[in-house]
């Protein structure tokens, strides 16, 4: 692995679907309107969560769900929740986690909970547990 930043190599098994639920940098800089160097800076800042996969390094896709009401890159909360994150978690896990409604952020998926507002305090919970389990 190099220094870009978080993120696992996922469990080869679960390759294809995680590539299937991500993007490239290219596809990153092209939603977010700047430069592939710009996404690498973002990654290297902690701003971004990544997946090692076998066609490279992926941004999964709940990361771009949202954009940052102030105008900026990506909402304030992102590097709290991205911070949070194991590294040795498999990519995957992360993924579903984000994407499926959690009791902890009232029956909501933790995306949507951030989108509307919610603290990522919930959220950042969920992740020290999945890190947590067996």
């Amino acid at each position: 692995m190099d220094d870009l930043g978080p993120g696992a190599p996922v469990d080869q098994e679960h390759d294809g679907w995680l590539t299937l639920r991500s993007l490239s940098v290219d596809d990153v800089a092209q939603v977010r309107s700047v430069t592939p160097e710009e996404v690498e800076a973002w990654d290297h800042a902690g701003l971004l969560y990544r997946a090692h996969t076998s066609s490279g390094i992926r941004y999964p896709a709940w990361q771009f769900a949202i954009t940052d009401p102030s105008g900026g890159t990506s909402p304030e909360w992102l590097r709290e929740v991205v911070a949070a994150i194991d590294p040795g978690l498999d990519p995957l896990l992360v993924d579903d986690l984000m994407v499926v409604p959690a009791r902890a952020t009232a029956g909501q998926t933790p995306i949507d909970w951030l989108a509307c507002g919610g603290s990522p305090d919930p959220v950042i919970v969920l992740l020290r547990e999945l890190a947590w389990r067996p």
